[in-house]
């Protein structure tokens, strides 16, 4: 990420999408790995100790850390031209929705497709992933464009809830990921949790964040671990509480 941040958009996007394309390439090999049996799919496929073979090991490597590396890079790049801070015509955006939703979804689709009427057999398993991870960036597009279509509307007190999260993201991302592990794991860690269980403790902590978020920010002027990091980056202590008027 150092190394490219005086790169031009157009080689970010670049290279930004030949990191992510890199999955689907490693799991057509990947693929042509994995016996009919399964062997080697390990508990990236089935809820068991069966060890994961390093052919599939190294497709999620690339999968997780080309995805990332790679919508980074597409980031950098939307950020210079204007797109994330919402600087271009509605029009623009309209148009991201229309052809992000529009390519990315059904694309995704194939894969779902191709994993469900292949039975959900070890055959399918890594190329049922390709379409989704081609899809990623359209997907994303879309995702982009509605959120700042959004954004730009009259500013209600929910936006500011929203803003308020998205300012204490690091803060707001370390605390589910601390609640997740209390919770579902130290708590109910014996209790087998159905999906709905799940998606209602999801649910649970989008609320939580929503409601603290902005009263933490009309009080101060970053989240806990946005102070820790800032101050670590700047090598002393930045002033944390707003002052009053």
């Amino acid at each position: 990420m150092i190394a490219a941040r005086k790169m031009r958009a157009a080689t970010l996007f670049a290279i930004g999408s030949a990191a992510i394309l890199a999955a689907p390439a490693v799991a057509v090999w990947a693929q042509s790995t994995v016996p009919v049996d399964g062997s080697g799919l390990g508990d990236f496929w089935y809820v068991t100790d069966m060890p994961m073979s390093d052919a599939v090991g190294l497709f999620l490597l690339v999968d997780f850390f080309g995805r990332a590396l790679g919508m980074m890079l597409i980031g950098v790049g939307l950020y210079r031209l204007g797109v994330l801070s919402g600087g271009r015509t509605q029009s623009r955006y309209r148009t991201m929705v229309a052809w992000g939703f529009g390519v990315g979804v059904p694309i995704a689709a194939v894969g779902v497709a191709v994993q469900v009427l292949g039975g959900f057999s070890a055959s399918a398993a890594l190329y049922g992933e390709i379409p989704n991870s081609i899809a990623t960036i359209p997907v994303v597009l879309g995702y982009i464009g509605a959120i700042t279509l959004w954004n730009n509307r009259s500013a209600t007190s929910f936006h500011l809830r929203i803003r308020s999260v998205g300012r204490m993201a690091l803060t707001n991302y370390l605390m589910k990921t601390v609640l997740g592990v209390v919770i579902l794991s130290v708590i109910f860690g014996s209790v087998d949790l159905s999906r709905w269980t799940v998606l209602l403790f999801v649910g649970s902590v989008w609320v939580v964040e929503i409601l603290w978020s902005k009263p933490w920010l009309d009080r101060f002027a970053f989240g806990p671990a946005e102070w820790v990091w800032r101050s670590l980056t700047y090598r002393s202590f930045q002033p944390m509480r707003l002052r009053e008027t």
